[in-house]
């Protein structure tokens, strides 16, 4: 089942919670521990590369990280440093970042950052 994330902008309903399929694939993720649920400091120096680790740790990668609309609360340099926090991401080649209001591929969200990005 794919999930199409920007559904509403074409009038279709695509919350996790719209249908029962769309349900049951996040808890089916969720049950897995495949949804990390990060509460901490996007812009500073450890959330971001605790998720890493874990990833790492369990041999995985990332396709797919949700940041809401975290980068509205960012300064400059702590826009900077979530930049390098993504760059260190054990990151699949077609993962997308997900925001609020976008999607895009990962490595898309990288290249603005410059050299910290990919």
């Amino acid at each position: 089942m794919l999930l199409q994330p920007l559904g509403h902008l074409s009038g279709n309903r695509r919350s996790f919670l719209a249908t029962d399929d769309a349900f049951r694939f996040v808890k089916d993720l969720h049950g897995r521990n495949l949804i990390v649920p990060v509460v901490g400091d996007f812009g500073g120096p450890s959330a971001i590369r605790q998720v890493g680790d874990y990833v790492r740790e369990r041999h995985d990668v990332v396709s797919a990280f949700y940041a809401s609309n975290v980068a509205v609360y960012l300064t400059n340099e702590q826009t900077r440093v979530f930049c390098e926090n993504l760059a260190t991401l054990p990151a699949a080649r077609d993962a997308w970042f997900i925001e609020s209001k976008s999607l895009r591929t990962f490595d898309s969200k990288l290249r603005p950052c410059g050299p910290a990005g990919r």
